[in-house]
């Protein structure tokens, strides 16, 4: 006899056979039944649900004190025996806080996320009593431990979690739990007791993961503990239950197979697929379960079954379900074999085929695209040029439930989103392969087509920039060129859900291909383009007209228009209301196209069908039907009033959307008009969707009105919100839109923007209709309305419009006025002819009838006596003699300059009411960055208030602040000082100083001073010394021309002043040094120096001495560090110096 030992205390005696072949047979089949290392899966344990007594763990227990904390797990400990788990022994194992043991000793984590099909790959295989986010830190009394009981080959491992939190958040033990692991058996137990402590939010999951793979079959876990029930292909996570005290799940190891195993079928049975595509999943049904012990390995022929060899690719060759390679185009088969490993049989499974796609021949079936992709099309990207060949087995095409999103008729679709100029989206959805035969231009193509809102069903008008083209290979989808095109889908058109297409297939024959490209370069609109119903078919002899149409509509007739089927030149029409039944409409003969449809009725929507007349090959079938609406009669009885009232437009009104989604409709309340005028509702346009959109009023008809003035009456809401470009705009034009329109009136949302208004509210605006288009035909009167999708962008609105005559005498329009400090010109445009008008005027706000009135004045008028900077208004009157005098036009407001101001003039904001410049001051903004603002004690040095530039980070600063005027001499020296500074040593700013003629950029041609790189964060200050040329009024202007993104520059305390020097000082006799100057100054001249005085840059003296000598000493050393003026006279006369004290 011959001892042989393995692991345990096993000993195992074998008599010595000759024929060894069996020893080792014997030999392996003991060492799978000992450790049953068959292909085994968490999914295949048979689960059990049972009562019993929860027994904590022995005082003699290991205790694992840092799995009480939060998101904890242990080392490696080991489970005292050989467990075997899947068929794989193991003897060690890690607890987490977690609720669960892992068997994996190597990149275990503690998975606070749980859920069996997802877990992490490093972690498995885990066995989980209770997989949540737990942990054992609040409770006093909780306990982690584990301990071996009993006695080989019987021995237990019992792993408990004593006294635990559910979950974290717990503060208090809510329930202890155990996972039991038995030796020999290798079952696995969990055991329960519910604490005191209610659940708090628990969402646990319960079960066994294996220990490879994911998703379905990798797991089997607890889908309920009241009913208790597992699954291995539904994860659940969200249990939140207690088990009972006693509660007792097992997980028992599958039974080994034997004898010959069933192999079960293989589907899909047959496969017909283009070369380059993946096949679908190969699985198997009715094959042996419930065992272990079971190999398998997928097969493949390449001769028709006679010869077999292990499946070569793919994924999942050695598992019950194959993905096989991409389909090379040779047909290949295949099949499972299934091998019971413990008794050595094995069996196939029914055989799988994959063949390629075959050529359909012409008129081929309608592909209803119930299933996607349909059998032998394919998806692909690529651009098309002159010879494109395609790549990849991907598109943004899909399958539809519902044929323009709605319903449950199957079709494709694209979202036509997205690209970009530079890199178009280009993607491909192509045809089986089809015979056309050796003769060219038998057959067409005929599809359906619609163009919806993304994932929505209403039907869009235009594809915008968007491109669906029809292609044709003429080598079977090897190569494809932008020669074939035989049609092309983008821009404005008919894209109605449902509606039929047919393109004749002109000059094609032989094997070809069709593609539909979908090319996007934008964002917007976002659409999805549908298909649907595609077939080949023979071309009739005579084929049915196509896009039929209609346009230039009065009200009484249309013109109807059509494109040709084929080369015919006559047609027959049929014609009625809309909704009639075919064959009781009217019909007209021999049409040519396009045919003008009169004898309508007014604002009436009428239907036409439309046959093609082929002479000998007769008539096409009736292609329709085309519905149209004609437009209202004219208005021609002045007033027209509308008060948008009702909840829908009024009749004979009409919208149109330039841009955007949001057009016209009355409205009762908006965020930019709080309600209507009068009435119910107003014509109202939402802010939402960056509109641009028309409100188009009835036509008018306004010929026995051909000398009267004719005006546009409407009440517009002005508000406190809004931008500038928020606004509405009334047009006349002969046609129905904006081409060649005349512009009647233009207001903006907010009050703020000109023509200003005090506050918000509804004002009253009247325009006159250009004469010349009463006597011009048909015209409208259009109102646009424009918002953008910005939060700062509102809606607008408009109320009780009327259209009427004017007044006899007419009132004039566009005040306004040209100010100087003492006088205004004022002007206006005529109402009418007039020559004469009458004008009152007074101080702003007074009362019409209490100001002074002066008649018969002309235009402009010029308005004197006035008082410098203060406002006044003013109303006028056109005085049409014989046809007595206008309503009063205005108030006017307008403001006079200031007086210039005397030498000195000093400017230190201390005036100011912040953030607004001081009164007289002006600033001119010629970039996109801000405007200068006067800020209080803005910092950096600057105590006081002070001009402050704030940087913007987008746009550098381009920004001009100009003084009050200053009255200046000729020939004489003045100096300008003034303090300057920026933020910060990283931010340096730009700052120029010029004086000119006007408060404007153009007139500051003196430059005075340029400072390039302000750095140093701290109060600067200069003194410029300069000398106009002519006596006038100078105003200084100081230039913030920072970059972009920078910080803060201040300018403050502007002083002009004569300058202290003389021109009688003989300067070349004059000396003072050193400059700059620590201590003393130096100062000598040829003549006795009477007195020295000492100046600050604000223009304070700050030191006094009299000399009395030719050379002499001033003692500076007290002074502040900085620039300082020295004004030194002698023989009467002054010289002035500048010098920096250090």
């Amino acid at each position: 006899m011959r001892k042989l030992k393995k692991k345990g205390n096993f000993v195992i005696q074998f008599k010595l056979l000759k024929n060894m072949k069996k020893i080792t047979l014997l030999i392996v089949t003991f060492m799978l039944g000992l450790f049953g290392v068959y292909a085994q899966s968490a999914s295949t344990y048979v689960f059990t649900s049972s009562m019993g007594t929860y027994t904590d763990n022995s005082g003699a227990a290991t205790t694992l004190a840092g799995v009480r904390a939060d998101t904890f797990i242990s080392a490696a400990q080991n489970i005292g025996f050989t467990f075997v788990y899947e068929g794989v022994p193991y003897t060690q194992f890690k607890m987490s806080s977690n609720g669960f043991i892992s068997l994996n000793t190597v990149g275990t984590s503690s998975l606070t996320t749980n859920d069996f099909s997802t877990a992490n790959a490093t972690s498995r295989p885990i066995l989980a009593p209770l997989w949540d986010d737990l942990d054992g830190s609040g409770p006093a009394t909780s306990l982690a431990s584990y301990e071996v009981t009993g006695s080989a080959p019987n021995r237990v491992l019992t792993v408990e979690w004593k006294n635990w939190e559910w979950n974290y958040s717990s503060t208090s033990a809510v329930i202890s739990f155990q996972v039991k692991l038995y030796e020999t058996t290798n079952e696995i137990e969990f055991v329960y007791r519910q604490e005191a402590t209610a659940v708090a939010s628990g969402s646990a999951s319960i079960g066994i993961g294996s220990a490879t793979g994911s998703g379905s079959g990798s797991y089997l876990n607890l889908t309920s503990v009241t009913a208790p029930a597992v699954s291995s292909t539904a994860s659940t996570t969200n249990i939140n239950t207690k088990p009972a005290t006693g509660q007792i799940f097992k997980f028992t190891p599958p039974p080994v197979c034997t004898g010959t195993p069933v192999a079960g079928t293989a589907t899909p049975a047959n496969q017909t697929l283009v070369t380059g595509y993946t096949p679908a999943v190969l699985t198997v049904s009715g094959q042996s379960t419930g065992v272990s012990g079971l190999t398998y390995q997928w097969e493949q022929s390449t001769d028709g079954g006679s010869n077999w060899v292990n499946a070569i690719g793919g994924t999942g060759a050695t598992t019950l379900s194959y993905t096989p390679p991409a389909f090379s185009g040779t047909p290949i088969l295949y099949r499972l074999n299934i091998t019971c490993t413990a008794s050595s049989e094995n069996a196939y499974s029914s055989v799988a085929s994959l063949t390629p796609c075959g050529v359909e021949t012409a008129p081929t079936a309608t592909e209803t695209f119930a299933t996607y992709l349909p059998t032998c099309w394919s998806v692909k990207k690529g651009a098309l040029t002159a010879s494109s060949t395609l790549t990849g087995t991907t598109s943004e095409w899909m399958a539809e439930a519902g044929f323009g999103n709605a319903g449950s008729n199957a079709a494709v679709r694209i979202n036509l989103y997205g690209g970009s100029v530079a890199t178009p989206d280009n993607d491909w959805i192509i045809s089986n392969s089809i015979d056309l035969g050796p003769t060219p231009s038998l057959y067409r193509i005929k599809y359906k087509i619609g163009a919806t809102t993304y994932l929505g069903s209403t039907v869009q008008t235009t594809l915008g920039t968007h491109v669906v083209r029809v292609v044709v290979s003429t080598d079977n989808g090897a190569t494809w060129s932008n020669a074939n095109v035989i049609k092309t889908y983008t821009g404005a058109g008919t894209y109605t859900v449902g509606q039929e297409e047919t393109v004749n297939l002109i000059g094609y024959s032989g094997v070809v291909k069709i593609g539909f490209l979908a090319t996007t370069t934008s964002t917007s609109p976002d659409i999805d383009f549908h298909i649907d119903d595609f077939q080949v078919e023979l071309m009739p002899a005579c084929s049915a007209p196509t896009a039929l149409g209609a346009g230039n509509f009065t009200n009484n007739s249309a013109s109807l228009y059509w494109t040709a089927g084929g080369t015919e030149s006559a047609w027959n029409i049929e014609w009625g209301p809309t909704g009639f039944t075919q064959g009781t409409g009217t019909v007209v003969n021999g049409v040519a196209n396009p045919y003008l449809l009169s004898g309508l009725a007014a604002s009436t929507t009428y239907q036409y069908y439309v046959q093609a007349d082929c002479t000998a090959n007769g008539t096409s079938t009736w292609a329709g039907p085309y519905s149209f609406t004609t437009t209202c009669d004219p208005v021609t009885t002045l007033p027209h009033t509308e008060g948008f009232d009702a909840p829908a437009n009024p009749s004979c009104w009409s919208t149109a959307l330039l841009t955007g989604t949001t057009n016209w409709a009355p409205d009762d309340a908006s965020d930019g008009v709080p309600s209507a005028h009068s009435g119910a509702r107003f014509a109202g346009k939402s802010w939402a969707g960056n509109d641009d959109a028309l409100l188009i009023s009835p036509p008018y008809d306004l010929s026995a009105y051909a000398a009267q003035t004719v005006q546009l009456n409407v009440w517009i809401y002005r508000s406190t919100n809004g931008l500038s470009t928020d606004r509405v705009t009334f047009y006349a034009n002969n046609n129905n839109n904006l081409t060649g329109a005349t512009q009647l009136l233009d207001i903006p949302l907010p009050i703020s923007a000109a023509p200003t208004v005090a506050s918000a509210g509804w004002y009253n605006y009247t325009v006159n209709i250009p004469l010349s288009f009463n006597t011009s035909g048909v015209f409208y009167v259009i109102a646009r309305g424009r918002t953008t999708s910005s939060f700062s962008s509102y809606s607008v609105g408009f109320d009780d419009y009327v259209l009427e005559l004017g007044p006899v005498c007419p009132m004039p329009t566009a005040l306004g006025a040209d100010v100087t400090d003492a006088s205004a010109s004022l002007y206006w445009t005529a109402g009418g002819t007039e020559s004469a008008w009458n004008i009152e005027w007074g101080p702003t706000g007074f009362t019409q009838g209490t100001g002074t009135v002066v008649n018969g004045v002309a235009n402009p008028y010029l308005l004197s006596g006035l008082a410098a900077s203060t406002t006044y208004q003013y109303y006028v009157q056109a005085d049409c003699t014989a046809n007595g005098t206008s309503t009063w036009a205005g108030p006017y407001s307008f403001t006079t300059t200031c007086a210039p101001a005397s030498i000195p003039y000093t400017q230190n904001f201390e005036s100011a009411t912040v953030p607004n410049l001081p009164s007289c001051t002006s600033q001119v903004n010629l970039g996109s960055g801000n405007s200068w603002t006067v800020e209080n004690n803005p910092g950096y040095g600057f105590t006081t208030k002070t001009l402050r530039y704030r940087w913007n980070t987008t746009s550098p600063a381009n920004v001009w602040f100009f003084t009050q005027g200053v009255n200046l001499t000729a020939g004489q020296e003045y100096k300008i000082s003034y303090n300057y500074g920026n933020a910060g040593t990283t931010f340096p700013e730009k700052l120029k100083v010029a004086y000119g003629t006007s408060n404007s950029p153009a007139a500051m041609v003196n430059t005075l001073a340029d400072y390039p790189n302000i750095n140093q964060a701290t109060i600067q200050s200069d003194l410029i010394v300069f000398t106009p040329a002519a006596d006038g009024v100078y105003y200084f202007g100081f230039q913030a021309y920072s970059a972009a993104d920078q910080f803060y520059l201040f300018v403050d305390n502007i002083v002009v002043d004569v300058n202290l020097g003389t021109s009688a000082f003989d300067a070349s006799s004059f000396k003072a040094f050193p400059n700059p100057v620590t201590n003393v100054l130096n100062l000598s001249y040829s003549s006795e120096i009477s007195s020295v005085e000492v100046f600050n840059m604000l223009g304070q003296k700050v030191l006094v001495k009299e000399l009395n000598v030719a050379q002499g000493q001033i003692d500076m050393s007290n002074l502040n560090a900085g620039n300082y003026l020295v004004k030194v006279t002698a023989d009467g006369q002054t010289k002035t110096i500048k010098v920096i004290k250090q």
